[in-house]
């Protein structure tokens, strides 16, 4: 059953990067969605940098989108898998919703 809008279903979800430099993906699994909100956890003490999987975030090297603590990024997309995030300070992470 859908609502007005035609979406079925909403969900949510967080992710940590465990160790600075080394990209997580949101989703390992491919997931149908329509659009997918991220925002970087008030509590992080640096940057997120969110891409795809050559997503950098270290000073020189960035690659991505980068969002402080609090910011969020907002997308239209498909698959959730595709969406990458890297962190300036290992422990730091993100939350985000999607909606299919």
């Amino acid at each position: 059953m859908s609502d007005s809008f035609g979406n079925t279903w909403l969900e949510d979800g967080a992710k940590r990067v465990a160790s600075a430099g080394v990209p997580v993906q949101l989703s390992a699994s491919a997931r149908n969605i329509r659009q997918v909100d991220v925002t970087a956890a008030t509590a992080n003490t640096g940057l997120i940098v969110i891409g795809a999987t050559t997503v950098i975030a270290a000073g020189a090297s960035r690659r991505g989108t980068p969002l402080g603590p609090g910011d969020t990024w907002s997308q239209e997309l498909q698959d959730l898998s595709q969406v990458w995030i890297d962190a300036e300070k290992s422990g730091d992470g993100v939350v985000f919703s999607f909606i299919g």
